[in-house]
């Protein structure tokens, strides 16, 4: 048994080295520089680039003008010691014309010689952003978000916007129009207002809608915002759910006889919240008479999520046939049901999954490793043993 773990670990060892070999992890600090725009004014930003020692480093340059406008201390060069280099890029703010958001990239690549495994070359890049004003009022919407709920608690509207351009803006407001399930227009709420927006700042339209008794279903909401009477719109979806748990699938239809077999089905949560302590039972049966049966471990459903759990059943002693096959799941003191017929069979080999066939020979090539390694030692110890006695 040693001398099979041995080979086992060995194995995985040399697998684990080929396949990260060359792979370098690059960071660099700080990520992203932010200026305001001004044409004409220099600036020197200080990077901080970390790898693997020793790493060698290739540095390149991009964006909006960045020929004339950029330029870096060097191009090439290795990581020290404790896989750290610090270098400088000078810009001077170049006239552009068209507005809006400008990125300078730098990018460090590895510049490694004879790199090996699946991903030698990596790279990271640092940013410099300035933005350049439009010339008029201008926003641009940033998110319009609702978060999913349970009945009869609040939806939270959130829009948020950032103003680009050069004048200040006198107001922003707007509305948000909520529709049903269905698609009919259920109401229309005010959002909160904000005033005297200048230049690159960021604001939040906020409202709340009550949920009483309404009913559950995915409902649309459409935000009509206005800047000093220009609009914007925007959409998004919002879930209103109670505690429900939903049994969507039980995901076999055929049992391997004299066997512990997956059962995997799977579960999706109508609910706002967490729900913790989630378990399933699993019961076979023919006429009525449980044949076999068993509990899952205990699961934490996430707020609307779907997920599938396993249940492992053993079908030892069973005869061949048609079954019925039931899953319930508990869940807050509550149940959620489902069955479907399935057949216990006999399985040949060739009938395994490519999965199952691919572990099986794996493992058989594992364990005749380890048996001809085992041999040979013993052999090799043997002869040593009669070499000695011999002298």
């Amino acid at each position: 048994m040693a001398a099979k773990k041995h080979i086992l670990i060995f194995i995985s060892f040399i697998f684990l080295l080929f396949l990260f070999q060359g792979v370098f992890a690059l960071g660099i600090s700080p990520p992203i520089y932010k200026i305001k725009y001004a044409p004409g004014e220099k600036h020197t930003f200080h990077f901080t680039l970390y790898g693997e020692p020793f790493q060698k480093i290739k540095l390149s340059a991009g964006g909006p003008s960045h020929t004339t406008a950029i330029s870096l201390s060097e191009t090439e060069f290795k990581l020290n010691a404790i896989g750290k280099y610090k270098f400088d890029v000078d810009l001077v703010v170049p006239e552009i014309s068209k507005p809006g958001k400008k990125i300078w990239r730098i990018t460090a690549k590895d510049n490694s010689e004879n790199p090996g495994g699946i991903s030698a070359r990596v790279a990271m890049t640092g940013l410099i952003n300035t933005l350049v004003p439009y010339p008029q009022k201008y926003m641009e919407l940033k998110s319009f978000d609702a978060g999913n709920t349970k009945v009869g608690d609040p939806v939270k509207f959130t829009a948020k916007l950032e103003s680009y351009g050069e004048k200040t803006i006198d107001e922003v407001s707007g509305n948000v129009e909520i529709f049903s399930p269905t698609g009919d227009l259920l109401e229309t709420i005010q959002l909160s207002s904000e005033y005297n927006v200048q230049t690159e700042e960021l604001v939040k339209l906020t409202s709340l809608w009550d949920t009483t008794n309404r009913k559950l279903g995915l409902y649309k909401a459409k935000a009509n915002i206005y800047y000093d009477g220009n609009p914007i719109n925007a959409e998004t979806e919002f879930r209103i759910g109670d505690i429900l748990l939903e049994i969507t699938n039980i995901n076999v239809t055929e049992l391997p006889k004299n066997a512990i077999v997956k059962v995997p089905f799977t579960v999706k949560s109508k609910w706002g919240n967490n729900i913790p302590n989630v378990y399933g039972e699993v019961k076979l049966q023919k006429n009525d008479e449980i044949l076999a049966e068993t509990t899952t471990a205990s699961v934490i459903m996430d707020s609307w999520s779907e997920k599938t759990i396993n249940a492992y059943l053993d079908t030892t002693d069973l005869d061949t046939g048609d079954y019925t096959l039931s899953v319930t799941v508990f869940y807050e003191g509550k149940t959620a049901e489902k069955s479907r017929a399935v057949k216990v069979v006999s399985k040949s080999f060739l009938e395994y999954d490519n999965e199952t066939i691919i572990a099986m020979l794996l493992v058989a090539i594992i364990i005749i490793l380890g048996l001809a390694y085992y041999k040979k030692k013993k052999k090799l110890r043997k002869n040593w043993e009669l070499r000695s006695l011999n002298r």
